[in-house]
């Protein structure tokens, strides 16, 4: 595997079952072009799972789904099934399904019909992957934030779409793809480079809220989708998210027992106080502390949990061996060992570094119905740097002049040049700044150094200590990448506003990512994680609302504030400060110091030609002497490779 390598499409072999359930939905494209080829018949590709219609064989589902998580309803000759976190009835879901066909003319084909409703997303609330399907055709569409993402690949006369590149990538023969890989480490803030694309050559990954449209005799076809943000004031914003989130959490209650995450920050302690609110009898809340590396979030917690007796509260302590970069990555141990580097999650997320973290909070509490975590929050309550850039073309002076100036108080900076800064993205376009990146990629230019808050006014934050750590091969084909993804014309790169737009696309994503790992990790342990956060209705509540209305420059969430004042109790909304579990991390890298620098003596990243061991052993050692380091890029690296270290593991 190198940068520019491309792989071609192999014969098709039985895939291996993902440990996480999914679905798998497999359409012939086009007649077969030699015996070879598998026949027309889904069941020689040896897809997992049973399925779910006999008039559509190759549309099944696979995993041990939670009772309740698999949900279908029949009109006619189209059925529509719901997997995941779904918490509308069954009779509510098959009235959206009859209205979608009586009042929105969708034929029994399922195809050419218009996309109304599939492909504006269910009105029900929760978050989850619809699939439609009728004797001709199938269409699928993932959660808006895609926790619950659709991947496809076409081979040897087939379209398959899966819950799991993995799957899809046994199923071709799919090989890692370098490119993508170096971009989600040293690009993670420039999502045209890899929003669309899996780990894997030639396993797409679909938008989050698209279509994807599968049709017999034709290729797959991927809808547009509309933008989820709005210039909406914040009342009107607050109220719609009032409704959508204390729906999207008395619903999980009625459901059964809940637990919660507690940090006693805004987000996860406030569904904590909506859970306890929406039912009889107590909530768990637990709250993560390490006596070591403190986040300062514990004695919030504590005070919190005393403003109601609902809340049965739990305090979890971290150990050594829960630390990041993994448990057995003990100073007493020289090298990797293979429990250190066996991995099932389908992509490289940095929470497989905290997995011993993870599971602690988890297992807190017996067996529940379901354990909500705050994930999400961040990412759709508040706005990414660039929201400057937006306010600045809407021409709001004052409102502009404010919040430059307090954000430059906050941070240390000048307000002159955080305006000027702003105003300069306001008037280039995305495709521009991808063309100005290319070049900074290809010449090496981009600036190492720490980066800060005023750095991220701009299209594409700068990494460049994380770029230094890339071959120059490797720099090439990301600027190659670049440039062509600045000239395609797909990815809604012009307009003032969408900086603002795109990053917040970007955070969501990551958020979705690491929602997706959690949820995973914790259905291996029995353990039922929702985000509510992250449901299609309150995202779309929250980034409906302009980007400045959503920001108050000296901290706290003011969407948040407003739309639950009178419900969650004024001292959980009005903390303006945030715990900060970095510390955790550095003392975990300095604990695993011997064991990560052990990794780059045989590297799976260095031998694919993506990094040069040697740049990334110097940013390890300033890293493990708690010097400041791009810690999220430095988490993507590390993941990176103990992926593609269990993926070489799976092929030897």
């Amino acid at each position: 595997m190198n940068p520019s390598s491309a792989t071609a499409p192999g014969r098709a072999r039985p895939a291996e079952v993902a440990v996480a359930p999914g679905f798998v939905v497999a359409i012939r494209e086009r007649p077969a072009r030699s015996p070879a080829e598998p026949p027309a018949d889904p069941a020689s590709l040896g897809l997992p799972g049973t399925a779910v219609w006999s008039a559509l064989p190759g549309l099944r589902v696979y995993g041990a789904w939670r009772p309740g998580q698999v949900r279908s309803a029949v009109y006619r000759d189209v059925r529509m099934v719901v997997l995941g976190h779904c918490l509308a009835s069954d009779d509510r879901l098959a009235r959206e399904l009859r209205d979608m066909i009586e009042r929105e003319g969708i034929r029994a084909d399922g195809i050419d019909g218009g996309e109304g409703r599939v492909g504006r997303g269910l009105d029900l609330p929760g978050a989850y992957v619809c699939v439609v399907a009728a004797r001709d055709g199938v269409r699928i569409r993932s959660d808006l934030a895609g926790q619950y993402p659709v991947f496809v690949s076409r081979a040897d006369g087939w379209a398959v779409a899966a819950s799991h590149a993995r799957l899809l990538a046994r199923l071709h023969d799919r090989e890692p793809d370098a490119v993508t890989a170096a971009a989600r480490i040293a690009c993670a803030h420039v999502p045209p480079l890899w929003a669309d694309r899996s780990p894997f050559h030639d396993v797409a990954r679909v938008t989050g809220g698209a279509v994807l449209r599968l049709r017999p005799g034709a290729p797959p076809v991927v809808g547009r989708t509309g933008t989820l943000f709005g210039i909406d004031p914040l009342a009107r914003g607050a109220h719609t998210l009032r409704d959508a989130l204390t729906e999207a959490v008395a619903a999980r209650r009625a459901a059964g027992a809940v637990a919660s995450d507690f940090s006693g920050g805004l987000d996860s302690t406030t569904l904590a106080f909506l859970a306890a609110r929406a039912g009889h009898g107590p909530v768990s809340a637990v709250t993560y502390h390490h006596p070591d590396a403190p986040a300062g979030d514990l004695a919030h917690a504590r005070r919190l949990a005393r403003l109601d007796d609902r809340l049965r509260h739990i305090v979890v302590e971290g150990r050594h061996d829960t630390l990041p970069f993994d448990r057995d990555a003990a100073r007493s141990q020289p090298t990797h060992t293979a429990p250190v580097w066996r991995t099932d999650d389908d992509e490289p997320v940095p929470g497989m570094l905290a997995r011993g973290r993870s599971l602690l909070r988890l297992a807190a509490v017996g067996p529940l119905d379901s354990h909500l975590t705050g994930e999400g929050g961040d990412a759709v309550l508040g706005a990414p740097p660039a929201y400057l850039a937006h306010v600045a073309s809407r021409g709001h002076a004052r409102t502009f002049a404010r919040h430059c100036l307090a954000q430059a108080r906050r941070h240390d900076t000048s307000a002159a040049a955080l305006a000027a800064r702003a105003l300069r993205t306001a008037r280039t376009s995305g495709s521009e700044a991808l063309v100005h990146l290319a070049a900074a990629l290809r010449s090496g230019t981009i600036a190492d150094g720490p980066t800060s808050w005023i750095d991220g006014v701009t299209w594409w934050p700068p990494v460049g200590e994380a770029v230094s750590w890339l071959t120059p091969a490797t720099r090439r084909a990301l600027a190659d990448r670049a440039e062509r993804v600045a000239c395609d014309g797909t990815h809604h790169l012009d307009g003032a506003a969408a900086a603002v737009h795109v990053a917040g696309a970007g955070e969501l994503r990551h958020s979705a990512d690491a929602q997706r790992h959690l949820r995973e990790l914790g259905h291996r342990y029995g353990v039922d994680v929702h985000a509510p956060f992250l449901d299609d209705r309150v995202v779309r509540a929250c980034l409906a609302v302009a980007p400045g209305e959503r920001v108050d420059p000296a901290g706290g969430k003011p969407l948040l504030a407003a739309a639950l004042r009178g419900t969650v109790p004024s001292a959980v909304l009005g903390r303006r400060t945030k715990g900060d579990y970095s510390r955790e991390e550095y003392l975990g890298a300095r604990r695993a110091e011997p064991w990560l620098r052990a990794l780059w003596a045989d590297s799976a990243l260095a031998d694919a030609g993506i990094v040069e061991p040697a740049a990334v052993l110097r940013s390890l050692a300033r890293f493990t002497a708690g010097v400041a380091v791009p810690l999220g890029a430095i988490r993507q690296l590390v993941a990176t490779e103990v992926w593609l270290r269990a993926r070489r593991e799976e092929g030897s």
